[in-house]
């Protein structure tokens, strides 16, 4: 320690008065846009290389030329002048200065280059005290540090990926390029602490079976309209990507990734693209998006599945992500409520335990307290609210009462493993499945109601826009009975015989609601079923898309999907939307009467982005 703060003390002397270096220009190291590119700087020689799949300047040695020796370049009085701003990466060290004394690019303690002495350095070196000499070399990757192996990658403990490069003087050295703490991903530090402990997403091999396409690259509930653009559209595709249309759905672009940090990847090394549990636009801010991209465990319980998994937002319309989940949380994200009267007021669900997830331990629980994170800076910082909790439990459906912030409202969804009696794991506290109040912003809790509609298993709900009107459809073994309500939830009236799939209101109106119906004896098709008094009662509208049904022949050989989702317009109600399995999406401008497929998994365009 005592050899850095002499070697310090001496550059910072000899550099004192050294100008700053202004404007952008090439440097080696920095970003460039075309392969075998040069670029003069004095007399050293840049050339656009690319090394570990980027494209970066890398300065060639200088070149001699008549009456020069040994390595002194050519002389220039602006550049080669002791404690002048030199390019710790591109200045080839033994240069000497127009004196002809030698000097070298050092790196003073305020991080920056400058010329000085090579005979100063040495004389400061031989004058450090006593047993300073011997001191351990850090071989810790670093940016700027020695490496040995030339185009080898790491990540660093503050998760920069950093590469080894030859410098112009033949010596090897760490360079981060432009992945600065500053950039968008790896500034971030929950992307960090993921990465330290994942520094690279697993191989997936991230396809499906053949015949089954249709039953996988699932859409689930990402189909989601701007509410400020009704020709502005996301959509996921399970395992294919992220995308957008700006043409209200007639074609569609790859979404952008930037800030986004990936679980599996393909053996090219791109991205594999999980099912994103859900995107919700902030209707009360214009260009801010939130992303659920659920994952199962916590990063520092080393669950390789919470990797870059959590919530995302975006603040200028889906152009760059912030990654908000912390590394001591749930990863597993599955509903997001937005404050209407303060939208930086945030209620996440989770769930207790792993529910179904590849290499989980479906005993082991994620949460502690609770199954809701509650932020109230715009996910900055989060609490877990003293929800309590219970046997593979979910918080599916969070609600913030438009007209009192206080009141909160959670519909539990409990798995056929956590309704188990005999099921020993995962045991929790003392949370059941069904519907949940808090009165004052969730600090307590307690059951909505005592009635048996209550208790169930909510898995299938939706929600007036006033909160009055709820319709829900219960997953509990032996029960095929939708429930109604018209008081907010107080009292439940059962719909007997109706298991209604995906009920939505439609937006504006406590009454009006539709869902599909599977496809029965007398029925040769799954039927869209429409309700004008707030679920008492229920008729035919029309038959679902064709290709989208809940019952499949064949899954072998059928195109048919399931529906994961029911959406409409929010400026316009008859513009109506079934998304779900296959890629696909159906759109209906006539209310539901008549259906167009918009996209299946094979019209989407191709999208490759590069894992980190």
């Amino acid at each position: 320690m005592r050899r850095v703060l002499w070697a310090l003390l001496l550059f910072s002397i000899l550099i004192s008065g050294a100008p700053s270096s202004t404007g952008a220009q090439p440097a080696a190291g920095k970003p460039c846009k075309k392969v075998n590119q040069t670029k003069a700087l004095g007399s050293v020689t840049l050339l656009c290389v690319k090394v570990g799949g980027k494209l970066i300047w890398r300065s060639q040695a200088p070149k001699k030329t008549s009456g020069q020796t040994g390595t002194s370049p050519n002389q220039d009085s602006k550049n080669y002048t002791i404690g002048w701003i030199c390019d710790g990466v591109a200045d080839a060290k033994g240069a000497r200065d127009s004196k002809g004394v030698e000097i070298v690019c050092v790196k003073g303690s305020d991080g920056k280059y400058a010329w000085a002495s090579r005979e100063e350095i040495e004389r400061a070196k031989t004058a450090m005290p006593t047993g300073t000499q011997n001191t351990p070399v850090d071989t810790t990757p670093g940016d700027g540090k020695p490496c040995t192996k030339p185009n080898e990658e790491v990540v660093t403990a503050q998760g920069i990926e950093i590469a080894c490069l030859v410098g112009s003087d033949g010596k090897m050295f760490w360079h981060a390029g432009d992945q600065t703490p500053r950039a968008p991903l790896f500034g971030n530090a929950n992307i960090r602490a993921s990465m330290t402990v994942f520094p690279r997403p697993q191989i997936n091999k991230c396809q499906p079976e053949p015949g089954q396409e249709y039953q996988y690259y699932r859409t689930g509930k990402s189909f989601v309209i701007d509410p400020f653009d009704s020709n502005h559209y996301f959509t996921t595709v399970e395992r294919l990507g992220f995308f957008e249309s700006f043409d209200a759905g007639a074609t569609w672009v790859p979404a952008s990734t930037e800030g986004l940090l990936f679980d599996m990847k393909k053996a090219d090394n791109t991205a594999c693209f999980k099912e994103i549990g859900r995107i919700t636009f902030d209707p009360y801010t214009k260009g801010r998006v939130y992303l659920l991209f659920g994952g199962t465990g916590t990063v520092n319980a080393k669950k390789w599945q919470a990797r870059g998994s959590g919530l995302y937002v975006s603040n200028d319309g889906g152009k760059t992500w912030e990654f908000l989940t912390k590394p001591d949380m749930h990863s597993s994200v599955g509903y997001l409520a937005i404050d209407p009267k303060d939208p930086k007021t945030l209620y996440m669900g989770t769930s207790s335990s792993p529910l179904s997830s590849t290499e989980s331990d479906i005993g082991q629980a994620f949460v502690t307290v609770g199954l809701i994170y509650k932020s109230t800076d715009g996910g900055q910082t989060w609490k877990e609210l003293s929800t309590g909790w219970g046997k593979h439990t979910r918080a599916y459906y969070v609600r913030v009462d438009p007209d009192n912030s206080n009141r909160i409202m959670m519909a539990i969804f409990q798995t056929p493993l956590g309704q188990d009696p005999n099921n020993k794991s995962a045991s929790g506290t003392n949370l059941a499945a069904g519907f949940h109040v808090s009165n004052d912003a969730g600090a307590t809790w307690a059951p909505l109601g005592s009635s048996e509609a209550h208790k169930l298993s909510v898995y299938n709900i939706t929600v007036s826009s006033d909160g009055k009107g709820i319709i829900f459809s219960p997953q509990q073994t032996g029960i095929r009975t939708s429930y109604w309500s018209q008081d907010g939830g107080i009292t439940f009236k059962p719909t007997t015989g109706l298991d209604l799939m995906l009920p939505t209101f439609v937006p504006g109106s406590n009454q009006i609601a539709y869902a599909i119906l599977e496809k029965g004896p007398t029925s040769s098709s799954d039927q869209l079923m429409r309700t004008t008094d707030g679920g008492n009662s229920w008729s035919f509208w029309s038959n679902t898309p064709a290709e989208m049904q809940f019952t499949l022949p064949d899954k072998l050989t059928s195109q048919q999907a399931r529906p994961q989702q029911i959406s409409f317009d929010p400026k316009d109600s008859k513009v109506m939307f079934i998304n779900g399995a296959g890629g696909k999406i159906a759109k209906s401008t006539d209310a539901g009467l008549t259906w167009k497929l918009l996209t299946t998994w094979q019209t989407f365009p191709e999208m490759k982005v590069t894992t980190r």
